[in-house]
């Protein structure tokens, strides 16, 4: 009777773990649960999951397109097993379809080498004791091929490739994917004010990490937000590329409901404590989801003004103390030629033009002199910094002798201050005294971008914006007024080489 119990006993309990196996093999979570000790109560990663199988399996549907996403962005506070779960991922990835081919990358080589390990090694699991169930119970057909089981690149059997870890910035080519992961692009605040190292993961991702995609491969990134300038960021702010991305987002901390999002990561308490002793800008970045650029930027408050909104007087006349101009000449090959023009009127100014290009010096100095002409401007200043004092002098040629004004004041001089000191000093002065165009936002894309990004600890890669408003305060407030000097109307310039002093 005893023996008849015990067999009962014995065979439910293959039942259960026969139904566990099956389960695990149709549902990730199920897997991550059965493998990992994944627990119900961890809701973020329970959504993830599911999020992750659906996006696999086609079912997550883009409204706009009422076609399958095959984008995935991911944001989610540090130590919260977002790793893990990609790893995990990969893994019952490969249990339901061995020809997938998966290329993932991270901010260094030595992470990307532990994803492809962790990931290999967890198919290829072997038993500690016999009733323990494993990858192999699950996925029986899915095994490493001998003799190709290295830490970067591996294959399953009967396939040539099907794993490839890489640092982001090295070498994927020669193989191609179905599933291309990009785990934490940025590794820490010092890379994340890197605009260098930022443009330079952005090129690599646009022309080496997506040229690796084959027809219809789905593309995850999961990352802690740093940068409005990482990848995602980048994304985002395509207006033709964002609505292609399924978003899923996550906080440490919700406000409204005053909890954290998993107790058993991170509680309340080491919330508020790390919240105490990290820097601002990196706390918020890594548990909050709120890019350095929101928390560090110079210009928080810039006012802009309609057309109807320009100073004058009572018979409607737009009236200025002067029309004036600072222009920022191109300092080396990269730098950008930034000319602000506008209206002065009680130490304000009104922007009316913007000229910021990366153009040759033969095509600025034609187009600055047009819009001095266009605008209305009486004086020009000029920094003569590395060739400025020359460009000032063509202009005033130009002014002089394509359009027969001698009544316009070129002026140049010499900053020898800090350039940087120099921004943060005026840059409160900036957002209360100038006066930007309503939608020079879309009028100005390049000029904007440099102004509203500028990181007041960054390595900032253009100054170049900035530089030419804080030149703008300088000179309303009378700062540059005994450096400026005046290149003469009636010059016989004729006497001057073109581009020589």
């Amino acid at each position: 009777m005893q023996t008849n119990k015990n067999y009962e006993k014995a065979y439910l309990l293959l039942l259960m773990r026969e139904k566990a196996i099956r389960k695990a093999r149709e549902s990730f979570w199920h897997f991550c649960k059965l493998l990992h000790g994944y627990k119900e109560e961890w809701h973020h990663l329970k959504t993830f999951s599911y999020t992750l199988q659906m996006f696999y399996e086609g079912k997550l549907i883009n409204p706009i397109t009422n076609k399958a996403y095959r984008k995935l962005m991911v944001n989610m506070p540090p130590r919260h097993y977002k790793t893990r779960t990609l790893m995990l991922f990969s893994c019952w990835v490969f249990g339901k379809n061995a020809n997938e081919k998966i290329i993932a990358t991270a901010y260094s080589d030595d992470l990307a080498t532990d994803f492809s390990k962790y990931t290999r090694d967890e198919i290829a699991r072997e038993k500690t004791f016999d009733y323990e169930i494993t990858y192999s119970d699950i996925f029986p057909g899915t095994r490493i091929k001998k003799g190709d089981a290295s830490y970067k690149k591996w294959a399953l059997e009967g396939k040539h490739f099907s794993y490839k870890g890489s640092g982001i910035g090295g070498s994927i080519t020669g193989k191609g994917c179905t599933i291309g992961i990009i785990d934490d692009q940025v590794k820490n605040y010092a890379e994340a004010t890197n605009e260098t190292l930022l443009e330079k993961n952005w090129n690599w991702y646009t022309g080496t990490f997506l040229s690796r995609f084959e027809e219809g491969a789905c593309q995850i990134i999961c990352m802690t937000r740093w940068s409005d300038k990482d990848i995602c960021g980048k994304i985002l702010d395509n207006e033709d590329e964002k609505d292609s991305w399924y978003v899923l987002k996550y906080k440490a901390y919700d406000e409204k409901k005053d909890e954290v999002l998993c107790p058993d990561m991170l509680s309340k308490e080491s919330y508020f404590e790390k919240k105490r002793t990290i820097n601002e800008d990196i706390f918020y970045a890594n548990y909050q989801q709120e890019t350095i650029d929101k928390k560090g930027r110079l210009y928080k408050n810039l006012k802009t003004y309609k057309r109807n909104e320009l100073p004058k007087d009572n018979n409607g006349n737009i009236i200025a103390d002067r029309f004036f101009s600072y222009i920022d000449t191109a300092d080396q090959g990269d730098d950008y030629l930034c000319c602000v023009l506008g209206i002065e009127y009680e130490k304000q100014m009104y922007i009316t033009d913007i000229y910021y290009t990366q153009e040759a010096q033969e095509v600025t100095e034609e187009e600055t002199a047009k819009r001095i002409i266009n605008n209305n401007i009486k004086v020009a200043v000029v920094e003569s910094n590395n060739g400025g004092r020359a460009f000032a002098r063509n202009i005033s040629r130009i002014l002089q002798e394509k359009y027969k004004r001698k009544d316009i004041s070129v002026k140049w001089l010499h900053q020898s201050e800090n350039k940087k000191s120099r921004i943060l000093t005026n840059s409160s002065s900036i957002e209360n005294n100038i006066f930007f165009p309503f939608n020079w936002k879309n009028k100005y894309p390049l000029f904007y971008e440099s102004v509203t990004k500028y990181m007041r600890k960054a390595n900032n890669k253009h100054d170049d914006a900035p530089d030419t408003l804080t030149g703008c305060i300088e000179y309303m407030n009378g700062l540059l007024d005994k450096k400026l000097n005046t290149i003469l109307s009636n010059i016989d310039f004729s006497a001057f080489e073109v581009g020589i002093i």
